[in-house]
This record gives C-alpha cells, sequence and structure tokens, in this order.
C-alpha cells in the first residue's frame, strides 16, 4: 500500500512530462527543425503550467466551497461527510516544539536538504539528510462542540517556513549531529511513503525521524522546510467527520491531503484564499490561451499561417521545407 500511494504521488509530474513530450512532437512532426522545437517547448510549458496551476488550486478551490458550506449550513456534522470545522488548536498531554521555527505545536513536518557537487559531472545534486514526522494527540476546540484529529494534516502555505542556512542552518546542522546513528536511514520512496501513510491513515499520534548519512561539515548552504500545526491558534480544518469518533479523519479519498488546515476562521479563509484563487484563475488563462495558440499554429492552413505578424513568414518557410498535410 505504501508503495501504491507513493507511485499515485508521482503521476501528476509524470503526466505533464509526456504531456509536454507529446506537444513537441505533434508540432515538429508539422515544422521541422529548431523553430519546430521553439514553438513545441513554448506551447507544451504553458500548456502544462496551466494544467498544473489547476491540479494544485483545485484542492484549494474544492476546500473552500466545503468552507463556504460550513458558513451557510450550522446543521449537525454527517457521519462519513467532508465537512469544515473551526476551532482552536491544543493538545490532550505536552505540546510539541517545533526543531527550527521553536513553536509550540501538535504536529510537523521538516526537511533538512543539502547539495553535493559532482566532479565528473561539473554540477550538484540535492540531497535529502533529514527527514522528520511528528504528531499528538490533538483537540480542535469549536464554539460549541469538540473533535479530535484523528490524521496527520497538511497545511497551507501561510504554516510552512523554508529558509537557507543562517541560524536555521546551524539548528539543522545540530539536529542531524543528533541524529546521527540513532535515526533510521531510509530512502526517497520509504520517507515519502510513511509521510504518505499518515496523512490517509486514522492516528492518533507519530514520532518519526530519518538521518541519511553523517552530520554537514556547515550549515549555510542547508536548505530547510518546516510546516507547523502551532497549538493556541484559530485554525479551519477540513476533513472527514467520523461520528463514532468524534474526529476529524482522513477517511475519505481527495485530490489533494485528505486532511487540509487553514489559519483563521471561516470568513478570514474564504476572502484570503479566495483573492489568491481570482489571482490564479487569470493566470491559468493567460497561459492555456497562450499554448492553445501556439499549438494551433502548427496546425493552420499555410495561406492562413502566412498572415500572421512576424511569426508567419518563419513558419510557412518550416512548412514549405516539410510535408503539408491539410488537416481542414
Amino acid at each position: 500500500m505504501k508503495t501504491v500511494r507513493f507511485l499515485v504521488s508521482l503521476l501528476p509530474g509524470v503526466a505533464c512530462l509526456f504531456l509536454l513530450l507529446g506537444i513537441v512532437s505533434a508540432i515538429t512532426t508539422r515544422i521541422s527543425g529548431g523553430l519546430g522545437i521553439a514553438i513545441g517547448v513554448a506551447a507544451g510549458t504553458c500548456l502544462v503550467l496551466g494544467l498544473l496551476l489547476i491540479y494544485y488550486n483545485a484542492v484549494d478551490w474544492l476546500n473552500l466551497r466545503v468552507i463556504r458550506r460550513s458558513i451557510a449550513d450550522d446543521r449537525m456534522l454527517a457521519d462519513g461527510a467532508v465537512v469544515a470545522f473551526t476551532g482552536t488548536l491544543s493538545t490532550v498531554g505536552p505540546p510539541l516544539t517545533s526543531p527550527f521555527s521553536s513553536r509550540l505545536c501538535a504536529a510537523y513536518t521538516y526537511v533538512v536538504s543539502g547539495s553535493r557537487t559532482s566532479s565528473q559531472r561539473d554540477g550538484s545534486r540535492r540531497f535529502v539528510l533529514a527527514q522528520g514526522i511528528h504528531m499528538v494527540p490533538t483537540v480542535v476546540e469549536g464554539p460549541t462542540r469538540s473533535l479530535r484529529l484523528r490524521a496527520l494534516p497538511g497545511v497551507e502555505d501561510d504554516l510552512r517556513e523554508n529558509t537557507r542556512g543562517g541560524e536555521w542552518g546551524a539548528h539543522a546542522t545540530k539536529l542531524v549531529s543528533q541524529l546521527w546513528k540513532q535515526a533510521p536511514s531510509a530512502g526517497e520512496r520509504e520517507r515519502q511513503s510513511t509521510l504518505l501513510e499518515a496523512r490517509h491513515e486514522v492516528i492518533d499520534e507519530i514520532r518519526q525521524d530519518y538521518c541519511q548519512g553523517g552530520p554537514p561539515a556547515s550549515g549555510d548552504g542547508l536548505v530547510i522546510d518546516e510546516e507547523v500545526l502551532p497549538v493556541g491558534e484559530t485554525v479551519s480544518i477540513v476533513g472527514t467527520y467520523d461520528a463514532e469518533l468524534q474526529a476529524l479523519t482522513a477517511r475519505r479519498p481527495r485530490l489533494g491531503e485528505n486532511v487540509m488546515v487553514y489559519r483563521g476562521g471561516a470568513n478570514e479563509v474564504v476572502e484570503r484564499v479566495g483573492g489568491d484563487l481570482r489571482w490564479f484563475a487569470k493566470a491559468i488563462g493567460i497561459l492555456l490561451l497562450a499554448g492553445a495558440v501556439l499549438f494551433s499554429i502548427a496546425f493552420l492552413p499555410k495561406p492562413w499561417i502566412s498572415k500572421l505578424p512576424i511569426l508567419g513568414p518563419a513558419v510557412s518557410r518550416a512548412l514549405g521545407d516539410a510535408p503539408f498535410v491539410n488537416i481542414f
């Protein structure tokens, strides 16, 4: 099951790669040479970026629909339904302390990565030095009731931190030194499978650190990514309601994270995230339109192409050197 989830998580990237190659191949069959490749790469990049933005923003769009419903409908939660719940986070026992931002929290994940220079390839390759996945029993205290949180949630960008070197680099070097020879070593598949399992299963608690290799000589070049679920703050959580457990769980498979946490109350989230989605919608429209126009150029009849400003004559000459097939 872990391997299946890991492979499924790779599907969007793999599908976009094949789509890009397919678009370039289709255009170069009509327009040979460097011009065809250039138009194909430009069209494919626009279309792939537009589709990726749709995929990643679809998660927030779907969650926003659930949050809006929770504002408009205050009826009892239905068992097995995807719901939104707003409340303040607290832990059943002592809270955790995030390793880099030093915040009291109910859950956190982190990744410490570095780069290794290859003398043979004359380049560098990034690799993971340490990765941690931690969560303790958590309660979301709402205005009239409380629910348990029974899955490791994903968090919005506002609850993520990313930095390179500096003070966090020193903390990272110390952390890796402490984990060295204590925490287990694991490859990318095992580490990501553990994270996916925690996000998709019903759990109360998980504490897992992985360490890859020895401690770095310096923390200056390290990159640290940290996600924190802070206690004492108001959040809006989208997940599956379990009436028997009186909890928000990850029982129902969904696009993106099965349980997602946004900072702030429901109205605040709708205003903030909705504004971001409107901006992305414009960007998606521009990218898809540009990609569709570039893609269609290769398949227009040659008399039409010759009338296009700037690009038309060059494409017409390229088509003149290649077999022409009128598809209309």
